[in-house]
């Protein structure tokens, strides 16, 4: 499988069960990383999202990724090690819930699992980054309701019912809806993802927004989508 480049960086994907999409994409350029000095990226895979977040954050801003994989975190830890910020991202192969973390994050950022009652997969490693049964929603809301500092934020994509179970989920753990985005493919759909951030500080008032992907002109994108990820495509 070949390699992705972006425009400052490069991932490599061959030994990593879940390959560069569009989901992980969009988290990683929708995430507000505004004040964030240590985030958290919730099954990292490649990096990608690590990567991104190093991108868009200032150079004092420290990453780290956990990825329960032992062949994609260290294939992380490469694409790291070749990119601007191999001093500011670590990768650590661990179980969310055996990580113990030194500090508090101020955005945990995460593409998880989301398959919950689907088909498995036939190659183990893909099923296990597809499938939520070792890391739930439930999972990510409760280390987030400890680990978050006293204004951070936590920011994930997710199918919409699997999103709805998240935002149910948060609120009932004490975190509050900051920032919704609906994701259609192109206008006319009905939305198949959600952009969700919740948090321990309450917003004055949160905002819900939907982000188009195509004009469904032979997959033309739109301009919403293209602003969103100019800054990492190389053809845009």
């Amino acid at each position: 499988m070949a390699g992705f480049r972006f425009k400052q960086f490069n991932i490599e994907q061959d030994r990593c069960a879940m390959k560069v999409g569009t989901d992980g994409v969009l988290i990683g350029c929708w995430c507000d990383t505004t004040d964030s000095k240590r985030v958290l990226d919730i099954g990292t895979g490649t990096g990608l999202i690590a990567l991104m977040v190093a991108q868009r954050s200032t150079n004092d801003c420290q990453i780290t990724g956990i990825e329960i994989d032992t062949d994609a975190a260290e294939q992380a830890r490469e694409n790291v090690a070749s990119s601007p910020w191999p001093n500011r991202i670590d990768i650590v192969g661990e179980k969310l819930q055996d990580y113990l973390p030194s500090c508090q994050f101020d955005l945990i950022v995460s593409n998880p699992p989301y398959f919950t009652n689907a088909l498995k997969a036939p190659d183990a490693k893909r099923s296990a980054a597809r499938h939520n049964d070792s890391l739930t929603v439930e999972d990510i809301v409760h280390f987030a309701t400890k680990n978050l500092s006293e204004k951070g934020k936590l920011a994930v994509v997710l199918p919409c019912e699997e999103g709805k179970r998240l935002l149910a989920e948060s609120i009932a753990c004490g975190l509050h809806v900051r920032h919704t985005t609906w994701v259609k493919t192109t206008i006319n759909k009905t939305p198949k993802r959600m952009l969700v951030e919740v948090g321990k500080e309450k917003p004055e008032r949160g905002t819900e927004d939907t982000l188009v992907l195509s004009n469904g002109n032979n997959n033309e994108k739109t301009d919403q989508f293209i602003d969103l990820v100019k800054d990492f495509y190389l053809h845009y």
